[in-house]
């Protein structure tokens, strides 16, 4: 794909910004329907990103609209593999916090993080735009404002913890988030980060983690530079396997004296050996984006006649890899999920009926396309009764295997 112009970057302002990576027309990937026909007739938007050749950060091109609606907040957790990490990175976070210690969440959900700490005696305060999502958490325990934390506005300097759990991805302008957040911390405080990798998506290929929601795919790099602009170091920095690559840092004021520790020269030099800045460095995934549709459709029509498949997951990133691979309730006419809030609804474009994980059990498919490929081992241990009766598991990345 040649490189094309794509705007200015959503962090440093610089016109230097690049497409790599192109996913077609797609519709809104948590836009989750009530009928099959509303889903295969919801709008698609051009899906693509470029990256900033002069602080590193991967986005969505200037061609992609910036849809207000495109916006996921993070509800209760159903994976163990997911609240588990969240409720270590509590215990980390605690073990330097000082007692009845002031903690915001910006972005917070229905407020699962926060909970260990308001558990130990901390004074806690979620952000959520989302006013359902806030309710949900303020009625569990936890008082969240109905606040967008990814807009400039007045930000109070007194929490001793800030924490941004993969919430900085949604923001339409990355430099105004950082400015919320550095604003947010007392003296002494500390801002601590969770993202998705930018690094794990040009290595392991997980281009289905693109969507409109995600204006930015965050790297060390381009963070360390944006909160470098308000004042903050980021002290630390640790790769974890998460969501097929996650990146936990924490960052302190410089002014207070601030410097690099445990983990940061790492993972710096990594995405600097990978060339995430640099276009041609996404052009072998390019290539690979556009042989994935016809690999995944001949692996499923290489079943054989008559086997029946069903999904197991019904996530954003699931909806861009159907929606990419052109599949549809034909080839995938259910995909079940735990949460009850999609049970019921259908994914845009595709039209797969979402169903709770007992319907597979009372009626088990031959085959279970797993879209939450990155909790491979979760799934695999919940279908176990499944995968005794003989049903096998498709996972479509980071390579495409057929598991008996």
């Amino acid at each position: 794909m040649p490189d094309e112009p794509a705007g200015r970057c959503r962090s440093c302002r610089d016109a230097a910004v690049t497409t790599v990576l192109d996913l077609g027309h797609q519709p809104v990937a948590d836009d989750l329907a009530d009928s099959p026909d509303d889903a295969r007739g919801a709008p698609r938007h051009r899906l693509a990103v470029g990256c900033c050749r002069s602080c590193g950060l991967v986005q969505l091109d200037a061609l992609t609209p910036v849809l207000a609606h495109a916006a996921h907040g993070h509800g209760s957790a159903f994976s163990g593999t997911v609240l588990d990490h969240e409720a270590g990175w509590a215990a980390e976070l605690m073990a330097d916090l000082p007692p009845a210690g002031r903690v915001l969440d910006v972005g917070s959900g229905s407020g699962g993080l926060l909970r260990p700490f308001a558990a130990a005696g901390h004074q806690v305060l979620g952000w959520e735009r989302d006013g359902a999502l806030a309710d949900q958490a303020t009625a569990a325990g936890t008082t969240t404002t109905v606040r967008d934390g990814n807009v400039r506005g007045a930000a109070v300097p007194e929490f001793d913890l800030v924490l941004a759990n993969h919430t900085l991805s949604h923001a339409d302008d990355l430099d105004a988030a950082v400015e919320v957040l550095a604003g947010s911390l007392a003296p002494g405080g500390r801002l601590a980060v969770e993202f998705h990798s930018a690094l794990g998506i040009l290595l392991g290929g997980q281009v289905d983690v693109v969507c409109h929601a995600h204006r930015s795919y965050l790297s060390l790099t381009a963070l360390t530079a944006a909160l470098g602009r308000h004042g903050l170091t980021v002290t630390t920095a640790r790769p974890l396997t998460l969501h097929g690559g996650v990146v936990r840092v924490q960052a302190r004021s410089t002014a207070e004296g601030a410097r690099p520790e445990g983990g940061v020269a790492e993972v710096l030099a990594a995405e600097a050996e990978a060339g995430l800045g640099d276009p041609a460095a996404w052009r072998p995934l390019a290539d690979r984006t556009l042989r994935l549709p016809d690999a995944l459709r001949d692996a499923l029509a290489g079943l054989g006649d008559g086997v029946r498949v069903a999904g197991y997951g019904a996530p954003t990133r699931g909806t861009t890899l159907l929606n990419l691979c052109g599949l549809t309730a034909s080839e995938l006419p259910r995909t079940a999920d735990r949460s009850p809030a999609k049970q019921g609804r259908f994914l845009p474009g595709a039209g797969t009926r979402v169903c709770a994980p007992e319907e597979l059990a009372a009626d088990p498919p031959d085959v279970v396309l797993v879209l939450v490929w990155p909790l491979r081992e979760e799934v695999l241990a919940q279908l176990a009764d499944l995968r005794a009766r003989g049903t096998r598991f498709l996972f479509p990345l980071p390579t495409l295997e057929l598991v008996p």
